[in-house]
């Protein structure tokens, strides 16, 4: 998405002409011909927002419910599980080495 919102104004200027299947359809296109190491900064920014979004809903979960002052504990280990799963894959992925 990221990449596709990156590309769509441009292409749109280019192309005025085109719908929006069309010019989906062309970003996908330039999608499948990127390489890994065009690719690579779209996915780590993806991967970046992902886990700045878990980080932001396990906050926002972990903090006390305004009406009845508590938190529920279910909810927060849900959030607390997944940020931590998005945090390993993140750090697994960038310490990995490159092909």
């Amino acid at each position: 998405m990221l990449y596709n919102n990156h590309r769509r104004p441009i292409l749109r200027a280019e192309h005025p002409e085109l719908t929006l299947t069309d010019l989906s359809k062309l970003i996908g296109e330039e999608w499948k011909k990127l390489n890994e190491l065009q690719k690579k900064p779209w996915e780590e920014r993806a991967k970046s927002m992902r886990l700045e979004y878990e980080i932001k809903c396990y906050n926002a979960k972990r903090a006390p419910d305004a009406e009845s002052g508590d938190s529920n504990p279910k909810r927060q280990k849900i959030a607390e599980t997944s940020a931590q799963k998005a945090l390993a894959s993140t750090n697994a992925t960038a310490s990995s080495p490159k092909k």
